[in-house]
């Protein structure tokens, strides 16, 4: 199937999985070590032979594979809960690997304190913290925000903070 896509022009595919409750893994770290991981490999092996990007969301306290992830050769996690994750660790793969993040503001911790400060702060960190060109940051917006029970006010402070500072030459 990737090699269709390949065929057609796409440049990226993207899985959408979740791997995680709120607070851990859904299987054991070692099951998905020993079942899933060759799979993801061989998936972004192919994809990556075919100059495809490998994208892939989960929801949840998936920590426990995020390492076997990057080294699978996903090149771009989505997660709608950065602080699930904690935006520092998140920052810490960057070290050791080009990995890129999407992320909105988180959807289940800050948009929901409907504070504009907190989330104009959060947006702020996630710039400063995790667009540092050895991967790379998305600004996300959640797009159902009548499902996480938000106005979409409380992600347009988000917004606004990520367009004013989330300029290159901010960065560079």
């Amino acid at each position: 199937m990737i090699v269709n896509y390949a065929k057609a022009g796409v440049d990226s595919v993207m899985f959408p999985e979740d791997w995680g409750s709120q607070t851990q893994l859904l299987i054991n770290p070692k099951l998905w070590y020993q079942e899933f991981y060759p799979r993801f490999k061989r998936l972004c092996d192919v994809a990556h032979e075919c100059g495809i990007k490998v994208f892939m969301h989960s929801c949840g306290a998936i920590g426990a594979i995020i390492p076997g992830l990057i080294e699978a050769g996903i090149d771009l996690l989505q997660f709608d809960q950065p602080t699930l994750h904690g935006i520092d660790n998140l920052a810490s793969y960057q070290e050791k690997a080009k990995i890129t993040f999407w992320c909105p503001v988180d959807i289940q911790k800050t948009l929901q304190t409907k504070d504009e400060e907190k989330i104009r702060a959060e947006a702020r960190e996630l710039l400063d913290k995790l667009w540092k060109g050895r991967g790379g940051f998305i600004a996300g917006y959640y797009s159902d925000n009548a499902s996480i029970g938000l106005e979409p006010k409380w992600q347009e402070y988000a917004c606004d903070e990520f367009v004013k500072r989330g300029r290159r030459e901010n960065y560079v």
